[in-house]
C-alpha cells in the first residue's frame, strides 16, 4: 500500500499571532471601566490560564 507524504511543513506567522494578541487586549480593555480606582486589579482568564 502506497503512503502519501505531505512535504508541505507548518510555518507559525508570529507577526500575525501578535497582531491578533494585540487586537483582542485592546478590545477586552473596552470593556473594562477608564477611571481606575487605587488598588484596582485586572484579572484575565482564558481556560485554565489567570493573567493578572
Amino acid at each position: 500500500m502506497a503512503r502519501v507524504v505531505d512535504t508541505n511543513t507548518y510555518h507559525v506567522d508570529l507577526a500575525e499571532l501578535m497582531r491578533i494578541y494585540e487586537t483582542n487586549y485592546a478590545k477586552l480593555n473596552r470593556l473594562i471601566p477608564t477611571q481606575p480606582e487605587v488598588g484596582d486589579v485586572r484579572c484575565y482568564q482564558a481556560g485554565t490560564l489567570t493573567y493578572q
